[in-house]
């Protein structure tokens, strides 16, 4: 059975603290806690459920909130339980209406979050946040497409949907690719496996031929070679995902246990930005595995331009705009690289410890739910600090970008983190209005 419950938490003054404590507004889960979506995550989680029948589960929030805590800090189930009973700031991000040092929930519990909350829903989260946060810059950017001052230089990887190509309503980049999520799991014909076999029969014939020292000589086994011939293959036994990357934020595409060739999900990841965001992207980066003679001609009837070079024989001659449109090009599609390596190294993505298919799908899909809300809390801490006066003139110096101040009401970068800052802004900010 499961209640309905008001997903709106009580305000800063309502949560009660011993001691007569209070919360620090600026706390990095207070304004976590503002950018996820609690009312999608309240429709996802009690979808099968009843009302009037069976015993009370755990709350949503509470629910979504403690499996952001471990993915986010990188916790074992029993440390996330014992973190939030410990931590006011994580009781509040969790929903709870008051401190208290019992625990919210029993460890075990988690796993059944992962399976109720599932791969789809997670991923319908993760896509909510991203949208919502990339859709107020669309929107000023298409409100100063009239503004008679020329907009400030950005760099390509921050270009969105600025970029325009020869589609005509085509902006944005795509950045796609797809890599491994190795499991806890070692496959049965993982070649490391056979390397253990060896090395321990090594040892045992080290032991055996040790009382004949001096007298026999120890059988060869040619142990450096084989040790280099095993160890230069590595497997990777995991789900593999194709990842499309849109303005730093991550969508999951493609999940599957399967071995597949990720090419043919290009023509997807274009029509799926196109449902998205309303338009075609103004070019494609991607590596060698995707340029095909099918990607190539879908992109070109639709005006987007595809990153590397064509096929054929390579030109004698290269003018230096093409060597900087494809160096341009390469360094815009590392992007796609960075968001594995900070999934892999930072948010568990790396060794998925999970067990079951359906519970290692949900956590491989919760570490970009987590990066998308890093991302949105990296997106707002710029908005808020660049926006804020006396600030302005010293970043935009350290960024270096045009040398006209960000304190015009009329720069679109100025409107455009106004409006940002208006959208997420915490209680101990006074909004202001956009000028246009």
């Amino acid at each position: 059975m499961y209640r309905g419950k008001n997903h709106q938490q009580s305000e800063f003054p309502d949560f009660f603290l011993p001691f007569g404590g209070h919360l620090d507004p600026k706390n990095r889960w207070i304004a976590l806690a503002r950018l996820v979506p609690w009312g999608l995550a309240e429709k996802i989680y009690h979808d099968e459920l009843c009302e009037d029948f069976g015993a009370p589960i755990v709350p949503a929030r509470m629910a979504l909130g403690a499996l952001l805590i471990k993915e986010r800090l990188g916790l074992t189930d029993r440390e996330t339980v014992e973190t939030i009973r410990e931590n006011p700031y994580l009781q509040f991000f969790v929903g709870c209406e008051e401190f208290s040092l019992k625990r919210p929930f029993d460890a075990s519990l988690m796993v059944d979050f992962r399976k109720r909350f599932g791969e789809a829903g997670i991923r319908q989260m993760a896509e909510a946040i991203a949208l919502a946060s990339l859709q107020p810059a669309e929107n000023v950017a298409a409100e100063s497409s009239d503004d008679d001052e020329p907009p400030i230089e950005t760099t390509p990887q921050e270009t969105l949907p600025q970029e325009t190509a020869g589609g005509g309503d085509n902006r944005g980049q795509l950045i796609a690719d797809a890599s491994c999520a190795p499991a806890d799991i070692r496959y049965p014909t993982d070649v490391s496996l056979l390397n253990e076999a060896r090395e321990k029969t090594d040892s045992l014939i080290d032991v055996l031929h040790e009382p004949l020292v001096g007298t026999m000589r120890r059988p060869r086994t040619y142990r450096v070679n084989a040790r280099r011939a095993l160890v230069a293959f590595t497997t990777e036994f995991g789900a593999k995902l194709s990842l499309s990357v849109v303005d730093r934020f991550s969508f999951v595409d493609r999940l599957s246990w399967n071995n597949y060739n990720e090419s043919l999900d290009l023509v997807g990841q274009i029509k799926t930005f196109h449902r998205r965001f309303g338009f075609y992207p103004a070019s494609v980066h991607v590596d060698q595995i995707y340029r095909t003679r099918t990607n190539r001609a879908f992109c070109k009837a639709r005006g987007i331009r595809m990153s590397g070079p064509p096929l054929g024989r390579p030109p004698k001659h290269v003018s230096a705009d093409e060597k900087k449109q494809a160096r341009a090009d390469e360094g815009i599609r590392n992007t796609v690289e960075g968001k594995f390596g900070q999934a892999k190294r930072r948010f568990g993505l790396g060794r998925i410890m999970a067990k079951l298919a359906s519970t290692s799908a949900a956590q491989i899909s919760l570490s970009f739910l987590v990066m998308n809300l890093e991302q949105a809390l990296r997106q707002l801490f710029f908005a808020i600090v660049v926006a804020w006066p006396g600030l302005a003139g010293p970043i935009q110096m350290a960024i270096g970008r045009s040398a006209r101040p960000l304190t015009r009401d009329r720069s679109p970068w100025r409107r455009q983190l106004l409006r940002l800052r208006s959208t997420f802004a915490p209680h101990n900010f006074t909004r202001r209005p956009v000028v246009d």
